[in-house]
């Protein structure tokens, strides 16, 4: 009996597991259209703010 109830508490860690990471796989696949929004964003911005002070005219 003992082991049956081993095999049985190995399957269900096995299957939490399991289940865990579809969880994290959509909530990282949700996350990616944010990502690229912000990288879109960081790219429009200036490398120096005060650039335009000191170009050449």
């Amino acid at each position: 009996m003992q082991t049956i109830n081993t095999l049985v508490n190995q399957q269900a860690a096995t299957l939490v597991y399991l289940q865990d990471s579809r969880i994290m796989l959509c909530f990282t696949l949700a996350a990616l259209p944010l990502i690229f929004l912000f990288k879109v964003q960081a790219q429009k911005r200036s490398a120096m703010p005060c650039a335009d002070m000191f170009s050449q005219r």
